[in-house]
């Protein structure tokens, strides 16, 4: 029984080790290929909103700042649904420990 124990506990502890070095690397992946969309794409655009002229930027930065905007969005609209499952979670968690 404790061996199983240690063996689930060494899994669990790679697997997360694991987890974080993927993280990382997606990370800066993300980063390099920003760096990479960038460098490529140096023309500087000038555009008109609503009728309204933005600061002029590098195609690039306006590339990556609608790609992170949009990342945002999709977190935020994602949030609720999140919260819903979290909730539901502790709930069946709680029925489940005043059951045993």
């Amino acid at each position: 029984m404790a061996r199983e124990f240690l063996a689930i506990f060494f899994w669990e502890a790679a697997m997360n080790r694991i987890k974080k070095i993927l993280l990382w690397l997606i990370i800066l992946l993300s980063f390099f290929i920003g760096l990479w969309v960038a460098q490529d794409n140096p023309q500087v655009v000038d555009i008109t909103l609503l009728g309204f002229s933005i600061n002029p930027m590098p195609l690039g930065l306006w590339l990556l700042l609608m790609f992170a905007t949009g990342l945002a969005v999709g977190l935020i609209a994602g949030l609720p649904l999140v919260m819903k499952i979290n909730a539901e979670n502790r709930r069946l968690k709680k029925l489940l420990s005043s059951r045993a």
